[in-house]
């Protein structure tokens, strides 16, 4: 079964509810750097939470720009109740800044790409006025060329008939079917 994003949201939640000193809701605000290996400690005391959705939403947690800040060489860690347990090391210092300097350049690539579409459909609409505003182009068309039925033996024959003292009454214009019955 997946984790979902609201699976994480709610278990969120719930460790902000339980442990208000240590965990922080919002995004926005500052974030406190927590104990090492502070997953082991929480099912203890709150099982609410299951376990694989437990690691995912301390995964996402530990992600947030404002924890990553709070990552400073030589900040005290904090453990379940707010009381500190431990240090940040340098190295996790330096981890930090390098997932925090990825995720503002990551944003800044999909900002400017953003910006660069909406300048793109900014100019379609002002190339479509241009396009409407210049004379339309003259479009040829043709017609499927059709078979022309041919009768110059009919005509022949008629015109034939009209200079014949012969043909008698017959009339040269008389359609096909009368012919047949005339002739």
């Amino acid at each position: 079964m997946t984790i979902t994003k609201q699976d994480i949201d709610v278990a969120l939640v719930r460790l902000t509810e339980a442990f208000p000193q240590t965990f922080v809701l919002e995004k926005n605000r500052p974030h406190r750097p927590l104990k090492v290996g502070i997953a082991a400690d929480i099912p203890a005391r709150c099982p609410a939470v299951e376990r694989r959705v437990l690691s995912a939403a301390l995964s996402a947690y530990a992600r947030r720009v404002m924890y990553l800040r709070a990552l400073v060489a030589g900040a005290a860690r904090v453990d379940l109740d707010g009381n500190p347990a431990g240090e940040v090391t340098a190295g996790d210092s330096e981890y930090a800044a390098a997932k925090l300097a990825e995720i503002i350049a990551s944003r800044e690539t999909k900002r400017i790409a953003t910006v660069d579409k909406g300048a793109a459909q900014v100019a379609k609409p002002a190339a479509a006025r241009a396009a409407a505003a210049a004379p339309p182009a003259v479009k040829v068309v043709t017609l499927k060329k059709r078979p022309v039925l041919r009768l110059s033996a009919f005509h022949q024959r008629d015109a034939d008939r009209a200079g014949d003292p012969a043909a008698g009454n017959r009339r040269p214009s008389a359609t096909r079917s009368s012919r047949l019955f005339h002739d």
